[in-house]
């Protein structure tokens, strides 16, 4: 059989097509060879490297019976295929968004809700590590509380003080500090030593925001290059958002328990203060009311009061 080779303006097909598809290609020549007519896709190499999405419709050309050679039609859908890639991407956002609002609305342990947080922003945003640092007020300094995808465990010992460094500045800018590679700004690295320790190339910060109050920064590492989509940043935020949202529940819950337990106190030397006063009226002992509660407990297990039951 006569060796034959595919040409592309005097270039052999292998160096226009991508590699990746170079055996659909070949597949899809054999087709022809046997007579039959066929669509696929493949992507094309540009001069400047980019990449080309075609559609391609070929079939065979015979002479006398004997195929001598293919027509094609070349389609370019590029635009479709980057379209359809931001729709998958979208979709892929609104599914990481929805598991950490699951995540918050079925959890008050905050380290729950961020140990989900934080999965969705590795996976989700494409990076190597991510931390969540809480504001202090009372010292005037962020605190790890955090994190996913650390080597060592040096960044649990991390505290900042929010007169230094960028991380501190995203709190008091209460905005995103956009993506640094530590190369082209060493300036910008943070000063402390496990940022050196892990190896991390570059960073992104965003404020924790709710109800107006910035409660502390969501940060992002790389440890080599990324190519980041003009939506990133914006997929940061939300992240940011919910983390603020399921840190804000937490505290809110915490305060709501604190205040339960003060008042619960209250009310017992309120109680206990009345049973003292009853006592002294009614010329009984001292102790006589707290027999009297001892001895009626013991008869309600008796029969039969668990829990509430015993209170009331």
């Amino acid at each position: 059989r006569r060796q034959r080779q595919m040409c592309i303006r005097d270039s052999p097909w292998t160096a226009v097509i991508h590699p990746g598809d170079h055996e659909i290609v070949r597949q899809a020549d054999s087709r022809r060879q046997r007579g039959e007519a066929d669509r696929y896709e493949a992507r094309l190499i540009r001069k400047d490297g980019g990449i080309i999405h075609v559609l391609v419709a070929g079939r065979p050309r015979m002479v006398e019976g004997q195929f001598a050679g293919s027509l094609a039609v070349f389609t370019d859908v590029t635009a479709q295929k980057q379209a359809a890639e931001q729709i998958q991407k979208q979709i892929e956002h609104l599914q990481a968004l929805r598991s950490i609002d699951i995540a918050i609305a079925g959890s008050l342990d905050i380290n729950v809700t961020l140990e989900v947080l934080l999965s969705q922003v590795l996976d989700h945003l494409q990076v190597d590590a991510g931390a969540v640092f809480l504001l202090d007020p009372h010292e005037s300094r962020l605190r790890y509380e955090a994190g996913a995808g650390f080597h060592g465990r040096a960044f649990r010992e991390v505290s900042i003080p929010l007169t230094e460094g960028l991380v501190a500045q995203a709190v008091r800018s209460r905005k995103t500090i956009p993506f640094l590679s530590f190369a082209d700004e060493p300036d910008a690295i943070p000063d402390f030593p496990a940022i050196q320790e892990e190896g991390f190339t570059g960073m992104c910060l965003a404020p924790l925001i709710a109800k107006g109050r910035v409660l502390g920064v969501l940060a992002v590492f790389t440890r080599g290059l990324r190519e980041l989509d003009e939506a990133w940043p914006s997929y940061l935020e939300a992240m940011a958002a919910r983390a603020a949202i399921a840190v804000d529940n937490a505290a809110i819950f915490r305060e709501l328990n604190e205040s339960h337990l003060h008042l619960s106190r209250a009310l017992d030397e309120v109680l206990m203060g009345w049973a003292r006063t009853v006592e002294l009226r009614s010329g009984e002992g001292e102790g006589h009311t707290e027999r009297v509660v001892r001895l009626s407990l013991q008869l309600a297990r008796q029969l039969g009061m668990r829990g509430e039951e015993l209170v009331h």
